[in-house]
């Protein structure tokens, strides 16, 4: 009980420390791993993290399946949302851009 719980705490301050105000969790119908997906979406809700968490399922799919058939509607609507969340990100918390070079600095 006591090394689960210890090991609770971490994990609570590891998703404070999350470099991101945005997660998309990503989980598909038929994957192995979609129970896992959808108790880390839980346990970020209730972790405290100031952020703003979204899951999203794809239904009839299983994992992967975006890499596998990128001209699928399924992989289109998936990549759709994550660069729309890479770019609302950036707009929050644009990159510093480095002096006469217009590109950003890594």
């Amino acid at each position: 009980m006591t090394q689960g719980l210890t090991q609770w705490r971490r994990v609570r301050r590891a998703w404070w420390g999350l470099g991101c105000s945005r997660v998309l969790v990503s989980v598909a119908e038929k994957d192995l791993l979609r129970d896992r997906g959808r108790m880390y979406y839980e346990a970020l809700g209730r972790s405290g993290w100031m952020g703003v968490a979204e899951i999203h399922e794809t239904e009839g799919a299983d994992h992967g399946f975006h890499l596998y058939n990128l001209d699928s509607e399924k992989a289109k609507d998936l990549i759709r949302r994550q660069a729309r969340d890479v770019l609302t990100e950036r707009r929050a918390f644009p990159l510093p851009i480095a002096k006469g070079k217009g590109m950003p600095m890594e």
